[in-house]
């Protein structure tokens, strides 16, 4: 069985379908894709990821994971996903 995906994998994953996204919404320089990014929502293999537009930071799950030996590898078990995790807004913006 091949390994699954590593999180860092879904993650660039993740910025290359956000920026797809909004290209894909008509966006097609900085300024266009930076207000399309604000309202980019998509499916990921993590689950639904979205920008929330009130602080520019993705909206995603969270997962919780517990690592225990197993043989010669070290594999990580989810034991909890937080869903929908939002930063408070903070005054960032894409600029």
């Amino acid at each position: 069985m091949p390994p699954l995906a590593s999180k860092y994998t879904i993650q660039g994953y993740d910025a290359a379908k956000a920026l797809m996204t909004a290209a894909d919404s008509g966006a097609d320089d900085r300024a266009s894709l930076a207000a399309a990014l604000s309202s980019v929502k998509f499916d990921s293999p993590r689950g639904p990821v979205e920008i929330d537009p009130a602080t520019n930071n993705v909206v995603q799950n969270i997962d919780a994971n517990e690592t225990a030996k197993d043989g010669d590898a070290l594999p990580q078990k989810v034991i909890a996903t937080i869903k929908a995790v939002r930063d408070e807004p903070n005054g960032c913006s894409i600029q």
